[in-house]
């Protein structure tokens, strides 16, 4: 809802296509898993926070 107010206001918002960039990241984060075991894990439970 408060997105629709400022795009009529007039921002532009950039919309994310959220399964193409895991897609894209995922290298990466199979990378920092293997050299930081456990890195995941604990981001995903700072979110919860």
């Amino acid at each position: 809802k408060f997105i629709d107010e400022l795009k009529a206001k007039g921002m532009q918002v950039n919309e994310v296509d959220k399964e193409a960039f895991r897609k894209a990241v995922k290298p990466v984060w199979d990378r920092f898993e293997k050299e930081h075991p456990g890195w995941i894990e604990l981001a995903r439970s700072s979110q919860n926070n």
